[in-house]
């Protein structure tokens, strides 16, 4: 079952997570994408902080890769 809601120990937890690798992005529109990466990982089991922040370093990687230079 999908939860729309989160308490406020998970959304803390949430919010550092974010606040770790935000500074990989630099739109606002590439911060929507990793807050919405990092819920959808936090919804499909994920629940470790450093797990999670380690997974948004990899997608920050990834996505740095992919850039045209």
């Amino acid at each position: 079952m999908r939860r729309d809601t989160f308490s406020p120990e998970e959304v803390a937890l949430l919010g550092r997570v974010f606040d770790c690798c935000k500074a990989f992005k630099d739109s606002e529109a590439q911060r929507e994408m990793l807050a919405l990466r990092i819920i959808s990982q936090y919804r499909a089991g994920v629940t470790n902080e450093a797990k999670l922040i380690e997974i948004c370093r990899e997608f920050s990687a990834a996505d740095l890769a992919r850039k045209p230079h």
